[in-house]
């Protein structure tokens, strides 16, 4: 069923019919942003300098660039 979907139906309306794509529709992407203790990067950069070939400083990003329609959910510990 998930390599050719015979329907898929979001909100009310038919997105593919018969394994072809009729409408494109962007979704929310949900995300947690958990508290941390910010001491801890200086340990992490550690192991960025030592094995990464990405900057530690690459890593974040632009939530309004890369995900236009995101909403955090609530994150407890």
């Amino acid at each position: 069923m998930f390599a050719v979907p015979r329907y898929v139906i979001k909100d009310g309306r038919v997105l593919v019919e018969d394994g072809h794509i009729r409408e494109d529709v962007s979704g929310r992407t949900f995300y947690v942003t958990p508290a941390y203790d910010p001491d801890i990067e200086g340990e992490i950069r550690k192991y960025f300098d030592a094995y990464y070939t990405v900057e530690f400083e690459n890593y974040p990003v632009q939530l309004e660039h890369y995900l236009p329609l995101h909403e955090a959910v609530a994150c407890e510990i």
